[in-house]
Protein backbone atom coordinates (compact mmCIF):
# COMPACT_ATOMS: atom_id res chain seq x y z
CA UNK A 1 0.00 0.00 0.00
CA UNK A 2 1.21 3.45 -1.06
CA UNK A 3 1.93 5.83 1.90
CA UNK A 4 -0.06 8.97 1.16
CA UNK A 5 2.30 12.16 2.08
CA UNK A 6 0.10 15.37 3.58
CA UNK A 7 -0.36 17.96 0.46
CA UNK A 8 1.94 20.86 2.69
CA UNK A 9 5.26 18.07 2.37
CA UNK A 10 7.00 17.86 5.89
CA UNK A 11 10.52 19.62 5.60
CA UNK A 12 13.37 17.03 6.06
CA UNK A 13 14.07 19.04 9.44
CA UNK A 14 10.94 18.56 10.80
CA UNK A 15 10.61 15.14 9.75
CA UNK A 16 14.16 14.63 11.42
CA UNK A 17 12.57 15.70 14.76
CA UNK A 18 9.26 13.44 14.05
CA UNK A 19 11.94 10.42 13.78
CA UNK A 20 14.27 11.21 16.89
CA UNK A 21 11.23 11.80 18.67
CA UNK A 22 9.53 8.18 17.28
CA UNK A 23 13.09 6.61 18.25
CA UNK A 24 13.90 8.33 20.92
CA UNK A 25 17.23 9.42 20.19
CA UNK A 26 18.89 12.67 19.28
CA UNK A 27 18.11 14.38 16.27
CA UNK A 28 21.80 14.48 15.74
CA UNK A 29 22.19 11.26 14.88
CA UNK A 30 20.09 11.14 12.18
CA UNK A 31 21.93 14.17 10.72
CA UNK A 32 23.79 12.28 7.98
CA UNK A 33 20.67 10.84 6.40
CA UNK A 34 19.88 12.54 2.95
CA UNK A 35 16.33 14.17 2.80
CA UNK A 36 14.93 11.12 0.19
CA UNK A 37 16.46 8.91 3.23
CA UNK A 38 14.66 10.58 5.71
CA UNK A 39 10.99 10.20 3.66
CA UNK A 40 11.70 6.36 3.35
CA UNK A 41 12.44 5.93 6.88
CA UNK A 42 9.25 7.53 8.58
CA UNK A 43 7.32 5.65 5.43
CA UNK A 44 9.04 2.27 6.63
CA UNK A 45 7.99 3.53 10.08
CA UNK A 46 4.16 4.15 9.61
CA UNK A 47 3.83 0.40 8.37
CA UNK A 48 2.74 -2.32 10.67
CA UNK A 49 5.11 -5.32 9.76
CA UNK A 50 2.56 -7.72 10.57
CA UNK A 51 -0.65 -6.83 8.66
CA UNK A 52 0.92 -4.26 6.15
CA UNK A 53 -1.34 -1.20 6.92
CA UNK A 54 -0.66 1.77 8.20
CA UNK A 55 0.00 2.25 12.13
CA UNK A 56 -2.46 4.18 14.33
CA UNK A 57 -0.60 7.21 14.68
CA UNK A 58 0.11 7.44 11.01
CA UNK A 59 -3.40 6.51 10.42
CA UNK A 60 -4.80 8.91 12.53
CA UNK A 61 -2.47 12.08 11.18
CA UNK A 62 -4.19 10.51 7.70
CA UNK A 63 -7.68 10.49 9.09
CA UNK A 64 -7.64 13.95 10.20
CA UNK A 65 -5.74 15.15 6.34
CA UNK A 66 -8.76 13.19 4.67
CA UNK A 67 -11.46 15.22 6.61
CA UNK A 68 -9.99 18.07 5.90
CA UNK A 69 -9.58 17.22 2.17
CA UNK A 70 -13.19 16.13 2.11
CA UNK A 71 -14.26 19.72 3.25
CA UNK A 72 -12.76 21.10 1.03
CA UNK A 73 -13.59 19.35 -2.09
CA UNK A 74 -17.46 19.37 -0.36
CA UNK A 75 -17.51 15.31 -0.30
CA UNK A 76 -20.57 14.49 1.67
CA UNK A 77 -20.21 10.87 1.70
CA UNK A 78 -16.91 10.05 3.55
CA UNK A 79 -17.96 7.04 5.68
CA UNK A 80 -15.53 5.64 8.34
CA UNK A 81 -15.73 1.70 8.98
CA UNK A 82 -14.60 0.63 12.57
CA UNK A 83 -13.67 -3.23 12.11
CA UNK A 84 -13.10 -5.58 15.28
CA UNK A 85 -11.70 -9.20 14.37
CA UNK A 86 -14.14 -11.84 16.17
CA UNK A 87 -12.53 -14.07 18.75
CA UNK A 88 -8.92 -12.94 18.43
CA UNK A 89 -7.93 -13.65 22.44
CA UNK A 90 -10.25 -17.10 22.10
CA UNK A 91 -7.82 -17.93 18.63
CA UNK A 92 -4.27 -17.04 20.52
CA UNK A 93 -5.35 -19.25 23.39
CA UNK A 94 -6.63 -21.76 21.45
CA UNK A 95 -4.34 -22.28 18.60
CA UNK A 96 -1.48 -19.77 19.10
CA UNK A 97 -0.31 -16.64 18.45
CA UNK A 98 0.41 -17.41 15.10
CA UNK A 99 -2.90 -18.89 14.36
CA UNK A 100 -3.89 -15.17 15.74
CA UNK A 101 -1.24 -13.23 13.69
CA UNK A 102 -2.63 -15.24 10.67
CA UNK A 103 -5.82 -14.05 11.02
CA UNK A 104 -5.16 -10.48 11.45
CA UNK A 105 -3.01 -10.92 8.14
CA UNK A 106 -6.31 -12.02 6.55
CA UNK A 107 -8.45 -9.85 7.70
CA UNK A 108 -5.62 -6.79 6.71
CA UNK A 109 -5.11 -8.72 2.94
CA UNK A 110 -8.98 -8.97 2.41
CA UNK A 111 -9.59 -5.21 3.11
CA UNK A 112 -6.57 -4.08 1.08
CA UNK A 113 -7.56 -6.11 -1.81
CA UNK A 114 -10.78 -4.72 -2.22
CA UNK A 115 -10.28 -0.91 -1.09
CA UNK A 116 -10.02 1.56 -3.48
CA UNK A 117 -6.56 3.34 -4.17
CA UNK A 118 -7.78 6.33 -2.42
CA UNK A 119 -9.59 4.78 0.71
CA UNK A 120 -7.56 4.49 3.93
CA UNK A 121 -6.59 1.73 6.06
CA UNK A 122 -4.54 1.43 9.30
CA UNK A 123 -4.47 -0.73 12.11
CA UNK A 124 -6.07 1.25 15.43
CA UNK A 125 -5.32 -1.87 18.05
CA UNK A 126 -4.40 -5.41 18.39
CA UNK A 127 -7.87 -6.65 16.58
CA UNK A 128 -8.96 -3.10 15.04
CA UNK A 129 -8.92 -1.50 11.84
CA UNK A 130 -9.92 1.27 10.65
CA UNK A 131 -11.11 1.70 6.84
CA UNK A 132 -11.84 5.57 5.50
CA UNK A 133 -14.00 5.49 2.49
CA UNK A 134 -14.14 9.12 0.41
CA UNK A 135 -16.78 9.65 -2.01
CA UNK A 136 -18.49 6.16 -1.13
CA UNK A 137 -21.68 6.82 1.12
CA UNK A 138 -23.47 4.64 3.84
CA UNK A 139 -25.15 2.10 1.53
CA UNK A 140 -21.83 1.42 -0.66
CA UNK A 141 -20.02 1.34 2.39
CA UNK A 142 -21.90 -1.58 3.92
CA UNK A 143 -22.07 -3.48 0.37
CA UNK A 144 -18.43 -3.39 0.23
CA UNK A 145 -17.85 -4.67 3.97
CA UNK A 146 -20.43 -7.20 4.03
CA UNK A 147 -18.63 -8.70 0.53
CA UNK A 148 -15.26 -8.87 2.35
CA UNK A 149 -17.33 -10.61 5.03
CA UNK A 150 -18.67 -13.15 2.71
CA UNK A 151 -15.76 -13.83 1.13
CA UNK A 152 -13.93 -14.38 4.44
CA UNK A 153 -16.65 -16.63 5.33
CA UNK A 154 -16.74 -18.38 2.63
CA UNK A 155 -12.79 -19.28 3.25
CA UNK A 156 -13.53 -20.57 6.63
CA UNK A 157 -11.61 -17.68 7.99
CA UNK A 158 -12.30 -15.32 10.93
CA UNK A 159 -15.35 -12.98 10.42
CA UNK A 160 -15.31 -9.28 11.98
CA UNK A 161 -17.82 -6.70 13.12
CA UNK A 162 -18.17 -3.53 11.68
CA UNK A 163 -19.55 -0.42 12.99
CA UNK A 164 -19.83 3.19 10.66
CA UNK A 165 -20.27 6.86 10.34
CA UNK A 166 -20.61 9.29 7.91
CA UNK A 167 -18.91 12.39 8.45
CA UNK A 168 -21.43 15.35 9.63
CA UNK A 169 -20.14 18.86 9.88
CA UNK A 170 -19.17 19.50 13.13
CA UNK A 171 -17.40 16.03 13.02
CA UNK A 172 -13.69 15.87 13.77
CA UNK A 173 -11.61 12.93 13.47
CA UNK A 174 -12.28 11.85 17.14
CA UNK A 175 -15.88 12.25 17.18
CA UNK A 176 -15.75 10.53 13.73
CA UNK A 177 -14.14 7.59 15.07
CA UNK A 178 -16.44 8.01 18.49
CA UNK A 179 -19.49 7.13 16.63
CA UNK A 180 -18.08 4.01 14.79
CA UNK A 181 -16.72 2.61 17.66
CA UNK A 182 -20.32 3.39 19.52
CA UNK A 183 -22.09 1.71 16.22
CA UNK A 184 -19.84 -1.39 16.81
CA UNK A 185 -20.45 -1.27 19.96
CA UNK A 186 -24.38 -1.48 19.95
CA UNK A 187 -23.96 -4.12 17.29
CA UNK A 188 -22.37 -6.63 19.42
CA UNK A 189 -23.77 -6.04 22.88
CA UNK A 190 -25.00 -9.05 23.83
CA UNK A 191 -28.47 -8.06 25.61
CA UNK A 192 -29.04 -7.60 21.97
CA UNK A 193 -29.28 -11.23 20.77
CA UNK A 194 -28.35 -10.31 17.38
CA UNK A 195 -27.96 -13.08 14.86
CA UNK A 196 -27.32 -12.62 11.20
CA UNK A 197 -29.69 -14.40 8.88
CA UNK A 198 -29.15 -16.89 6.39
CA UNK A 199 -31.32 -16.48 2.72
CA UNK A 200 -32.00 -19.88 0.66
CA UNK A 201 -28.64 -19.22 -1.26
CA UNK A 202 -26.98 -19.61 2.14
CA UNK A 203 -25.45 -15.72 1.79
CA UNK A 204 -24.95 -14.43 5.34
CA UNK A 205 -26.87 -10.99 5.83
CA UNK A 206 -26.73 -8.64 8.47
CA UNK A 207 -29.73 -8.24 11.08
CA UNK A 208 -31.92 -5.48 11.00
CA UNK A 209 -31.25 -2.97 12.96
CA UNK A 210 -27.65 -3.03 13.41
CA UNK A 211 -24.40 -2.99 11.03
CA UNK A 212 -22.56 -6.00 12.38
CA UNK A 213 -21.68 -8.80 10.53
CA UNK A 214 -21.10 -11.73 12.46
CA UNK A 215 -21.62 -15.64 11.54
CA UNK A 216 -25.04 -17.60 12.17
CA UNK A 217 -24.13 -19.70 14.97
CA UNK A 218 -26.69 -22.84 14.40
CA UNK A 219 -30.04 -21.56 15.31
CA UNK A 220 -29.03 -19.20 18.22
Amino acid sequence: MAIKRPLEQDSPAEVRQQLAKQLRIDSRELARISADGLYRLRDQLAVDELTGVLRRRAGMAALKREIERARRSGDRSLVLAFVDLDDLKSINDNHGHAAGDQALRRVAGALKRRLRRQDLIFRYGGDEFVCVLPNAGMESAQALMLQIWQQLHDQHSSGFSVGFADLRDEDDSHTLMARADECLYAGSRPDRSVVAAVDSKQRIWPPSGTYELRRARGGA
